[in-house]
C-alpha cells in the first residue's frame, strides 16, 4: 500500500524527494523512507497480525487442502494447482546451492 502511495506521489515530488541525498553515507532519501515504511509495516503486522490470522487462515487452508497456491505472477493472480510436489531434499537444497555458487537463476529457480 505504501509503495503504491509513493509511486503515485513520485511524479509530483520526484525531483524534490527522490533525487535528494541524505547525510547518512550518501544514501538516497527514498531508501530511508521505504525502510521506515517497511519497519512500521513489520511492527503493525507483529501487533495486529495475530488477531486477524485466524480469520484469514481458513481461506488459505481451503486453498492448500485442494492443492492450490495463489500465484501472483498469473494473469489475474489466480490460484494454480500443484500436481507434482517435490519433497526431495536434494532438489530443494540444489536450488540454494545453484544460487550460492553462481549458477543460473535467482533465489528460487524452476525446472
Amino acid at each position: 500500500m505504501a509503495f503504491i502511495f509513493f509511486r503515485l506521489l513520485s511524479p509530483f515530488l520526484g525531483s524534490l524527494i527522490f533525487s535528494a541525498h541524505s547525510s547518512l553515507e550518501g544514501r538516497p532519501v527514498h531508501q530511508l523512507i521505504f525502510s521506515s515504511v517497511l519497519g512500521f509495516g513489520s511492527i503493525y503486522h507483529a501487533l495486529f497480525g495475530p488477531d486477524t490470522f485466524e480469520e484469514s487462515f481458513i481461506f488459505f487452508h481451503y486453498l492448500f487442502y485442494f492443492g492450490g497456491v495463489y500465484d501472483t505472477w498469473a494473469l489475474r493472480g489466480d490460484v494454480r494447482q500443484i500436481t507434482n510436489l517435490t519433497l526431495s531434499q536434494s532438489v530443494i537444497f540444489g536450488y540454494l546451492q545453484k544460487y550460492s555458487f553462481g549458477g543460473e537463476g535467482w533465489i528460487v529457480s524452476v525446472d
